[in-house]
């Protein structure tokens, strides 16, 4: 039977992706979600399910502040901070990084699996499978089998799967046609199971989840601690760091036991670890139980529903907001008294209730919530469950396409035409629905956000904990959110950044003697904000404090696009104030008067020291600076905003509220006592940050000196973070440094896994760069054909691919580079980085004809186009807000201005490289005139009464316009710095400081 004959009542309008054969491995099964639950259909007679929940986590919600206090106990804070610094002012880097190393925690928490659900199917006769699809924009899993035999031929089965998010349940719907089918259902799971029941109405199962849950990394620590094991459990025995001779003056203690307050006796009695699982189901069969699994037989319908619960769901929903004020659904809260240990706030966090149940909850009442939700849901039939389902994914899976060439809707074979076919187009326009398809399936409102895996993980001790690293992965995982119209699946992670305010604000107050709040390279869904490693983690990868910063321009990116100014208000202004506030105290001043970040690293990375040994700490890594310099942009940028919007003063914000508070949630800790003066502070900070710097042979720097790299192909990008995804770099504004990144990606090369190919291919599209970007993704999205299981070294001497089921790896599998090539797609079509929207900035000629629609351009726009024969053919543009916007649109050397009425739409014949095609619609009227000259006037949106940038990224540096690297000066030390080419009266002359607030003004504007 022919594939279409087997999966004939498919939407012949959508995009199904098809194997012919039932999933053997895991990396083979069919991923399924809806931000809560995952699971991973392997399709066959056996029918697993292997099942995730987003909130099954190992730890307790107390270990970020326990492990805090075992830190502090050990001698880490600022004195020794002081110390460290000191030290690398003398050139002795061993003895900073033996006294940072007490800074190091133990590590995150890891992500679980849940339970394993088995759908299995029999008859009287062989079951022949006829394939499997998995729909990505119904977000349906579907499979057909066929009975052979002589007396029962001709009986058809049909098992679909998916995850309904209105319904919060995992559906099974099994069906046959010309005859009927037994199933057992049996429920189980690879954790520490706490009881389980069988009856003819369905399945439950307790599970007890580990207090801490070690990573690969840490072999002599335990894999797993539970609760029941003893009510006075302590963390494991740690290594660490390295160790002087016994006695010597001026050694540091030696680094606490790394878990050594994480797991206490007080923190098991107050959190039980708990989550609960229940199956419901509704047949035509006849059910009875049999060893401990229900057996139905006789069925020409089934349908399953499993819902979950969890206590830490409970906690997760219950944090209060970033400003410290009492959760409304919380009736007992009171806000934290300014300087009042953390745990005060965690015992709010505990007491609190909400609609996921009380975090006190005994164990019955948490299984009786996973029963309530199966039995609403099972309670509404097939037939409304999945209408339900599909009104709610549809509308996020419809709202922009990417079509290159001419093929999307259809049923396509995964291996022969996707990833080994000879259609290019093809396969880009699939990997550009399928991380689409992921977010939606692994980030909704109300659960933690995407983590290395998504919500999918079958592992106990999964790859780096499955956690979130936020030195690059957890940042790309939500690249695309906004840009390919997922706005509502980023709510996740701003609700991460405001536990991390809470948790990284103790730990930049008592740890660095700072305001604001700080995270590092790993965090996990309890907030871990302390640096990871145990006291043995090397700084290179355990030091690292700018990952909260990286994290607030995400969510920045999110207003950007939207241009929600209640979002900007309530949510982001806390967090970027709070992280400016952090980054005001961690810089400290250099003999020069310029401004350093010290210690300072470039994640992951290192370069030769001066005896020939890999070095990780210097002062002053390129991508320090561009997060800070743009942060603080930002958040200036974000006091304009807020001053128009709240009375035309900056004190009025203070007034407001936001000034008031500061991004933990207490009681506003600095001197700073209005937002001007705050404002007044990053200026300052502006002028005294230092610039970027070239190598000898003009590429940019990854180091504030011109250091040898230890590993010249390393896959970490860090110094490009100002060209993508920031925009502190720009090919138009700021060439020579443009010209100095495209130099620093040449010395990178190719390769090697899928979150590196990813940034490569994005970094590749900002700079115009489309056939280099063309070549890298194709290299990125060839089939994986090692050993999947086998983890492959870092240093990319082994390249990855995708797996059969298009999971990334390189292996192990790690999900971000899934979300980045459609980030990078996206990236190479439309950009809106700076004053102009631009269609099609990096074509490759390999890329003739395609279609976009719908995707996003910051200042609340919407982009449709379309070209042909690489010429574009129309464009259309949509303002998504309810207010008046004058945008620029760019298209090769040609720019038009265009006012759009609210929720209106424009056509841009003036772009088109032929004839205009006709306008689909005339609504509501809008106007589209050629600018006058180029450049492009920055679009405009109206907000607060005045007309500020839509396009409300930072524009970059105006420094070193049409200058190549050759061109400019370099001092005696080898550090280029960039001058003004039309300095104003009282800016400085080429290459010197600016020193006035007022040039520092215009430098730092927008």
């Amino acid at each position: 039977m022919n594939r279409a004959d087997a999966f004939g009542e498919a939407d012949p309008r959508t995009l199904r992706l098809f194997w012919p054969a039932a999933a053997g491995d895991w990396t083979e099964a069919m991923p399924i979600g809806n931000g809560r639950i995952g699971a991973m259909v392997f399709g066959g007679a056996s029918g697993r399910l292997q099942v995730n929940d987003s909130t099954v986590w190992s730890g307790t919600p107390d270990a970020p502040a326990r492990a805090l206090d075992a830190v502090l106990a050990g001698g880490a804070g600022p004195q020794r901070l002081a110390e460290v610094r000191a030290a690398l002012d003398a050139g002795d880097r061993r003895t900073a990084e033996r006294l940072l190393m007490t800074f190091e925690g133990a590590y995150s928490q890891e992500f679980l699996p849940l339970a394993d659900l088995d759908v299995e199917l029999s008859a009287t006769a062989p079951l022949v499978f006829l394939g499997r699809e998995l729909d990505l924009d119904r977000a349906v899993a579907s499979e057909r089998m066929r009975v052979t035999g002589p007396a029962v031929e001709g009986t058809e089965i049909r098992r679909r799967s998916w995850v309904s998010a209105p319904d919060q349940a995992l559906c099974v719907l099994v069906e046959t046609r010309g005859g009927t089918v037994d199933v057992r259902l049996r429920l189980t799971t690879p954790l520490r199971e706490t009881g389980s029941s069988a009856t003819r109405s369905g399945l439950s199962i307790g599970v007890e989840i580990p207090v801490d849950g070690a990573p690969l990394h840490e072999p002599e620590v335990p894999a797993h601690r539970y609760r029941s094991d003893a009510t006075t459990a302590t963390g494991p025995a740690a290594a660490t760091g390295p160790a002087a001779d016994p006695g010597s003056a001026g050694d540091p203690p030696t680094a606490p036991a790394a878990g050594t307050g994480m797991v206490t006796a007080t923190t098991a009695a107050e959190y039980d670890p708990f989550a609960a699982a229940h199956l419901s189901f509704d047949t035509d069969g006849t059910a009875e139980i049999v060893d401990g699994a229900v057996l139905v037989r006789g069925a020409t319908r089934l349908l399953a529903v499993l819902s979950t619960a969890t206590r830490a769901e409970s906690w997760w929903n219950a944090a209060p907001p970033a400003d410290g004020s009492p959760a409304e659904s919380t009736p007992d809260a009171h806000a934290r008294p300014s300087g009042a240990p953390i745990g005060e706030r965690a015992a709010h966090d505990r007491r609190a209730t909400n609609a996921s149940g009380d975090i006190h909850d005994s164990r019955p009442a948490i299984e009786a919530r996973a029963h309530a939700r199966a039995t609403v849901a099972i309670r509404r039939g097939a037939d409304a469950l999945l209408a339900r389902h599909l009104d709610d994914i549809e509308t996020l899976t419809a709202r922009t396409r990417i079509v290159i060439g001419h093929r999307r809707a259809g049923s396509w074979d995964v291996a022969r035409e996707v990833l080994r076919g000879n259609d290019e187009a093809l396969r880009a326009t699939v990997i550009a629905a399928f991380g689409r398809y992921l977010l939606t399936a692994s980030s909704r409102a109300g659960s933690p956000p995407a983590n290395l895996q998504g919500i999918w993980n079958d592992q106990p001790r999964p790859a780096w904990s499955s956690n979130y690293t936020i030195n690059i992965n957890t940042q790309m995982n939500y690249w695309l959110a906004d840009l390919t119209g997922l706005a509502e699946c980023f709510a996740p992670l701003p609700e991460l950044l405001q536990k991390l305010a809470v948790t990284g604000g103790e730990v930049a107050r008592r740890l660095y003697g700072a305001r604001g709040w700080v995270a590092h390279h790993n965090t996990d869904a309890w907030g871990w904000a302390l640096p990871v490693g145990g006291g043995h983690g090397n700084p290179s990868w355990a030091i690292w404090m700018m990952g909260g910063v990286w994290l607030t321009h995400n969510a920045w990116d999110h207003f950007a696009f939207t241009a929600d100014t209640g979002y900007l208000r309530d949510t982001l202004w806390p967090l970027l104030r709070g992280a400016s506030e952090f980054c005001l105290d961690w810089l400290v001043e250099a003999p020069d008067g310029r401004l350093r970040t010290l210690p300072s690293t470039s994640p992951e990375n290192l370069f030769v020291g001066p005896d020939g040994s890999p070095e990780s700490l210097t002062e002053s890594a390129s991508m320090d600076v561009f997060l800070i310099r743009s942060l603080f942009r930002r958040t200036r940028r974000a006091i304009e905003i807020l001053a128009a919007e709240e009375a035309g003063t900056t004190d009025a914000i203070g007034a407001a509220g936001p000034a008031a508070t500061d991004a933990a949630g207490g009681a506003a800790l600095s001197t700073v006592d209005t937002v001007r003066d705050l404002d007044h502070q990053l200026c300052d900070a502006l002028a005294r940050l230092p610039e970027p710097g070239l190598t000898a042979d003009g590429r940019l720097r990854e180091w504030h000196h011109d250091e040898t790299e230890h590993d010249p192909l390393h896959r970490h990008l860090s110094a490009a973070v100002g060209l993508y995804p920031l925009d502190e770099i720009d090919p138009e504004t700021t060439p020579a440094l443009a010209s100095a990144t495209r130099r620093f990606l040449d010395g990178r090369g190719p390769g090697a896994m899928g979150w590196s190919w990813a940034w490569k291919i994005a970094l590749r599209a900002r700079l115009g760069d489309g056939e280099t970007a063309r070549a890298l993704l194709v290299e990125a999205t060839h089939p994986f054909e090692r050993d999947a299981s086998r983890f492959a070294p870092v240093d990319g001497s082994e390249w990855g691919g995708l797996l059969p089921n298009l999971f990334s790896t390189h292996p192990p599998f790690q999900i971000d580079g899934n979300y980045g090539f459609t980030a990078a797609v996206a990236e190479m079509l439309v950009q809106s980085h700076g004053s102009a929207v631009t269609l099609l900035p990096s074509l490759p000629e390999a890329w003739p004809d395609g279609e976009v629609t719908g995707l996003r351009a910051r200042g609340g726009l919407a982009v449709d186009l379309r070209w042909a024969g690489g010429a574009l053919t129309r464009a259309r543009l949509h303002n998504l807000t309810g207010r008046e916007v004058a945008a620029s649109v760019a298209h090769r050397d040609r720019l038009v201005a265009v006012v759009l009425a609210p929720h209106g739409s424009a056509e841009l014949a003036d772009l088109l490289d032929g004839t205009a095609e006709p306008a689909a619609s005339a609504e509501p009227a809008a106007s589209a005139e050629p600018a006058a000259s180029a450049p492009a006037s920055p679009a405009t949106a109206a907000l607060g009464g005045e007309q500020v940038p839509a396009v409300v990224q930072s524009q970059g540096y105006d420094r070193g316009r049409g200058l190549a690297p050759s061109d400019l000066p370099w001092t005696a030390a080898g550090h280029t710095t960039y001058p003004s080419t039309t300095p104003p009266s009282d800016s400085p002359g080429p290459g010197e400081r600016t020193t006035s607030r007022a040039a520092a003004e215009r430098e730092s504007s927008y």
